[in-house]
């Protein structure tokens, strides 16, 4: 038949690839309108709180069952649970996307250290780029991301 870790490496770097593309998408989100990524910070740099994913329309704050990238959209019909304001079908094409770049990274590096930092990488570049073309917004902040994850790339792979 086939390579049963091929096709191992082929799902998890899919699922991964969703999960990170919802993650990305949050982060398009929250960066222009300078939202906390992770957690809350005091005005003493202080971490506060962790910060949840909320609807943008209704801000209920989102349980896990709301945050299963594609899933969740498909199951719910592309609706909010809690106030059923319709969410883009942009959300569950950009996980499929970045699904499908999750699994051809996986494929050329396998089940690797290097495949999770490409991963990351291009992760940051996909928020970097699609935050620019949405709202005409650098962030320096996802600048030195990439710049650090390039270095620590180049230093793990000798590329």
């Amino acid at each position: 038949m086939g390579d049963p870790l091929f096709f191992f490496s082929c799902f998890a770097g899919f699922i991964l690839g969703m999960c990170a593309g919802s993650f990305a998408s949050a982060l398009v989100w929250r960066i222009p309108r300078r939202l906390p990524w992770v957690y809350e910070v005091d005005e003493k740099g202080a971490f506060k709180e962790f910060v949840r994913s909320n609807c943008p329309s209704c801000r209920h704050e989102l349980g896990a069952r709301d945050l299963m990238p594609v899933l969740s959209w498909v199951f719910q019909g592309g609706k909010c649970r809690y106030c059923q304001n319709h969410i883009g079908k942009i959300y569950p094409l950009l996980e499929i996307m970045a699904g499908i770049f999750g699994a051809i990274i996986f494929i050329i590096f396998g089940l690797s250290f290097q495949a999770i930092l490409a991963l990351f990488f291009f992760i940051f570049l996909f928020v970097f780029t699609w935050t620019y073309l949405q709202q005409k917004f650098f962030s320096a902040q996802i600048l030195l991301i990439l710049m650090f994850l390039g270095i620590v790339f180049i230093v793990f792979t000798g590329f």
